[in-house]
Parts: structure tokens; C-alpha cells; sequence
């Protein structure tokens, strides 16, 4: 008889936990922090709890576009559903349907003397209340998704420092070969700029000694005319005459010719 009555209770408890996980939302992949430790979304985890007060089981289904949950009616409400922690499971199950939600106090509109902050009871079997539910919402507020994200996340480490100390000597290294790097590149840098002058030196260089060697009466002031040297003549309206080294420059202006006359026979002289 006893062992009959442990069995019926042991079903009974099944048929609970089975009428629970009931639902047929499917939240968006940017609600995921949202889910409890065994990977249940905040609608299941709000059927779990809903149906404590409700032997058939809860069902939380899926919203049509443009729905909102609401709160319970005058007839249904209960400690189970008039408690901040369903609520805010409600709440999370909505903006995980990209949905909105109601405030706490339109919420609790019906529940009167239910209304309460905490669970009537723990948790049942086969399901984990994440810690963001527990967040108190206050007088007149609503669930603030900012804060539940904030708190579910909190003991959360990103991917990245998972391996600390192997980062920490890696970006030891690299800091040491960019060190290394920028010297040795300034050190070419410098080491191109010095090439560069020395260069532009012995152009300019070569290019001044080709001037000279262009122009040899740039040499004058030492006494080296070059080869020859051409001067010109007023008289001389044909060609330049070519003088040698030795010859002497003139420093005065050329003697002019002397005028020759002539004499003509006197028999000319009367005409």
C-alpha cells in the first residue's frame, strides 16, 4: 500500500515536471545570457514556476506580432503568478520575442493581497531560477533588461582572457619585436638619409668641375687664357682677327689712319 502511494506521488511529480517544460517560444540567439544554467530560456523556466499553483500544468506560448502578456485576472491570479520573480521571467520571455512587455503595476492589477516580491515556494525539480529574476523591480517600475543582462553576465569572463598568463608572455614578445623593429628602421632611415647626402655632394661636386672645364676664361684672374683668344676690331667689318698668347692686348682705342690727299694736274683747276 505504501509502496503504491510513494508511486502515485512519484508520477504525479513526472506528469508536473512534464507539463512544465512546456513551450513553444523560440527566443532570439541575443537573449541567450537570459537562459538559466541548464540552457532554459526564461518561458520555461516561467511555466515551471506557474504551474506550482496549477496541477494541469502552465503553458507559456508564443506571442503573435503586435502582442503583449499580460497579467492574471481577477479569477486566476495567484501567489504564482502575482510574484515579481514570474513576472520578470514574463517580461524577459517577451523582449526575447523582440515583443514588449507590461509595467510591474499593470501587472498586479488583479492580484490584490497575492501580490508579493519573492516565490511562494522554492523552485520545482528539473528547472534553476537565474539570478537576474531575483532583482527587485519596486513600486510602480518595470523589469529592466539592462540590469538583468548586467547581473547575468557579471561572473561571465570574455573569451579573450580565458588564457591569461599565455597572452600576458605573448604580448611581451610582440612589444619586444615592434621595439626592435621601429629601431631597426630608423637606424636604415638614418643610414639612407647619410647615402642620399654624401651623393648629392659628389654631384654637385663633379657638376661644378664640368662648369670650369666648360668655361676657361674663368680662369683668367690666374693668367690662363686658354689657347687663344679673339678680339674684334671697329675697321674690321669682314672677320675677327685671331691673336696668339704672346700677343699683347691693346689698352687704347686703335690709331686711325692718316688721311692721304691727292693732287690733281692744274688744268683741272678751272673746271
Amino acid at each position: 500500500m505504501l509502496f503504491g502511494s510513494l508511486a502515485s506521488v512519484v508520477a504525479l511529480s513526472c506528469i508536473a515536471v512534464a507539463a512544465a517544460q512546456y513551450s513553444n517560444v523560440v527566443c532570439s540567439a541575443s537573449y541567450s545570457w537570459a537562459s538559466n544554467s541548464l540552457n532554459q530560456d526564461p518561458c520555461v523556466v516561467a511555466s515551471y514556476l506557474e504551474s506550482q499553483c496549477d496541477r494541469g500544468g502552465f503553458t507559456v506560448t508564443a506571442l503573435s506580432p503586435n502582442a503583449h502578456y499580460i497579467g492574471p485576472n481577477a479569477s486566476e491570479s495567484d501567489l504564482c503568478q502575482c510574484n515579481a520573480v514570474v513576472y520578470s521571467l514574463i517580461c524577459a520571455c517577451a523582449a526575447c520575442q523582440e515583443a514588449q512587455y507590461v509595467s510591474w503595476h499593470s501587472w498586479t492589477t488583479n492580484c490584490g493581497s497575492n501580490t508579493s516580491e519573492s516565490l511562494p515556494s522554492p523552485p520545482p525539480l528539473g528547472t534553476v531560477v537565474p539570478s537576474w529574476a531575483y532583482l527587485s523591480i519596486g513600486n510602480g517600475g518595470s523589469w529592466n533588461a539592462t540590469a538583468a543582462y548586467e547581473n547575468a553576465t557579471a561572473g561571465q569572463l570574455p573569451p579573450t582572457t580565458s588564457a591569461a598568463p599565455a597572452t600576458n608572455n605573448n604580448s611581451h614578445s610582440k612589444i619586444g619585436e615592434i621595439v626592435g623593429g621601429t629601431v631597426a628602421g630608423g637606424v636604415g632611415v638614418l643610414l639612407l638619409a647619410y647615402v642620399v647626402v654624401l651623393w648629392m655632394r659628389r654631384r654637385r661636386r663633379r657638376r661644378n668641375q664640368k662648369r670650369v672645364e666648360s668655361f676657361p676664361f674663368s680662369r683668367l684672374s690666374s693668367g690662363d687664357r686658354g689657347s687663344s683668344a679673339v678680339f674684334y676690331y671697329p675697321d674690321d667689318h669682314c672677320a675677327p682677327q685671331r691673336v696668339s698668347e704672346s700677343s699683347t692686348i691693346a689698352t687704347t682705342p686703335p690709331t686711325m689712319p692718316t688721311a692721304v690727299y691727292h693732287q690733281y694736274p692744274e688744268r683741272y683747276a678751272d673746271i
